[in-house]
């Protein structure tokens, strides 16, 4: 037996595991560790931030949400901040990009500013229906630049962030801190739309997919346009296979970001030789986990991985729940009726909607099971607190295949390495 030890919430449970598992690789290569300060020394594709803060009166920096505190924020406000100073800059605004999430209290801003924050500066918390200002301009594919107020009337912009996969927008990152972070839910609803096409799910609209991926492009389009009369300044910090900050890009909007996501594709993709019969993963524990609507990331990391009908054991703490009042409904309807759910986010999309009549969909021929200490969620499997419950319920007691094991879900994605 194999001892695996799953985060689960701000816990960590270990478990002797009856099964084979699979062997599982990463190809990071020479990637170097950088810290924040240091990658501010060396932009790609841009000026310097002291040689754009020179004349800037009026500088936003754009700020990611509590639930992506596993990107060690505060170290990246500091670092800008202090890279600020250096050119005389003493007031600043921060506006946290919540997109649609829920508005922050007043101490999750202040865990997520840290010492960046100073005490003439302004704070902002982004919500989607308030303080908007329409631009005027539309995207290719429809989609209105509607962006917050504060943001507009900057005259440099500064995109903090991290680079992961992820399951809408192939990879976070870059010009997500603008749609959705800081857009108008009109526009938030308008780019996500398009990965619903006449009741189906888009093929491309996945993890790790840029090139054809209509979200995607649609949302580079969109932070194009906003940004083409500012000036501008990302930095975004690379995680590792664990989901600890590794690496940072600095610089051009566009070019560091795509820099950034070559390091990410080396160092959070899990690589195997062939596909398993059964996955077991934990989303990596607190804030990966701290509700259903976060760690359904877990899942779509190991979809590449698993054989047409192979089982999941999700391994998540879910401190709030399902996260969404939303997210919990479009559950349990389209598990009680698809085709109704299905009706319902053509008539009216949201994106907590979406992701959870997409992991109905995604999960319906398969096995699968979510070990939790929250029994108060819907999920289209079996709920339990017992990882060895969970496992007899996707595999049965004879099982005789092969298992993989990912315990940092959020943090990565599995794929099988080509012949």
């Amino acid at each position: 037996m194999t001892t695996l030890n799953l985060k689960t919430g701000r816990e960590e449970i270990s478990w002797e595991c009856p099964i084979q598992l699979l062997k599982t690789a990463t190809l990071a290569g020479e990637i170097r560790a950088v810290s924040a300060s240091d990658a501010l020394n060396c932009p790609t594709g841009s000026l310097d931030l002291k040689e754009l803060a020179e004349d800037a009166d009026n500088v936003a920096i754009l700020v990611p949400d509590i639930t992506r505190s596993w990107q060690d924020i505060p170290a990246m406000c500091s670092a800008i901040r202090k890279g600020l100073e250096e050119t005389g800059i003493d007031k600043v605004t921060w506006v946290i990009a919540a997109g649609q999430h829920r508005k922050m209290s007043v101490a999750e801003e202040e865990t997520v500013l840290g010492k960046g924050r100073r005490p003439n500066d302004n704070v902002f918390c982004h919500v989607s229906r308030e303080n908007i200002v329409d631009t005027g301009k539309i995207t290719s594919r429809g989609t209105p630049v509607k962006v917050e107020r504060h943001v507009f009337e900057a005259d440099l912009v500064v995109l903090l962030g991290g680079i992961c996969y992820h399951d809408l927008a192939g990879f976070a990152g870059g010009r997500k801190i603008i749609i959705p972070g800081v857009s108008a839910r009109e526009s938030v609803q308008a780019n996500h739309r398009l990965g619903l096409v006449e009741k189906r799910f888009h093929e491309k609209v996945k993890v790790g997919e840029l090139e054809e991926n209509p979200v995607a492009l649609d949302m580079e389009e969109y932070a194009r346009i906003f940004l083409a009369d500012k000036k501008s300044f990302l930095l975004n910090v690379v995680t590792d296979a664990m989901g600890r900050p590794y690496s940072y890009v600095t610089g051009d909007a566009f070019k560091a970001w795509e820099r950034g996501v070559r390091e990410a594709e080396a160092l959070q993709t899990i690589w195997i030789d062939e596909l398993a019969d059964v996955a077991i993963v934990s989303c990596g524990g607190y804030p990966y986990d701290l509700d259903l609507y976060q760690a359904t990331k877990a899942l779509t990391a190991v979809y590449d991985g698993l054989r047409q009908s192979g089982g999941i054991v999700l391994v998540a703490g879910l401190e709030e729940g399902m996260g969404t009042p939303v997210f919990d409904r479009f559950m349990r309807l389209a598990m009680d009726n698809f085709d109704a759910a299905i009706d319902e986010l053509e008539e009216d999309f949201t994106i907590p909607a979406y992701i959870a009549t997409k992991t109905v969909y995604e999960l319906k021929n398969r096995k699968c099971a979510l070990v939790t200490q929250n029994k108060d969620v819907a999920f289209p499997g079996l709920i339990t607190n017992d990882v060895k419950e969970a496992l007899r319920h996707v595999a049965g007691t004879n099982f005789e295949g092969k298992a993989l094991f990912v315990p940092t879900g959020n943090a990565v994605h599995v794929k099988i390495k080509e012949v």
